[in-house]
């Protein structure tokens, strides 16, 4: 199989309804549990995301393969 392009798409938990939740984990540096905290979304199982087109540069080749309601 040959790659054609590559796209950038994100998850989109707000418009599929679904139950994202963000949480705190403490961050490690070098194997050691540091006192930083930074957070982390847990994306709910879901097939909705959309297609980031800031920079598109094979449109060609993603409106040849998208439905013709997302182009």
């Amino acid at each position: 199989k040959e790659i054609l392009c590559v796209v950038n798409v994100q998850h989109d938990c707000t418009s599929s309804g679904a139950n994202c939740g963000i949480r705190n984990v403490q961050e490690r540096q070098e194997r050691i549990v540091t006192m930083r905290l930074r957070q982390l979304v847990d994306h709910a199982p879901t097939n909705a995301y959309f297609l980031n087109t800031h920079v598109l540069h094979n449109y060609q080749h993603i409106s040849a393969l998208a439905p013709r309601s997302a182009c």
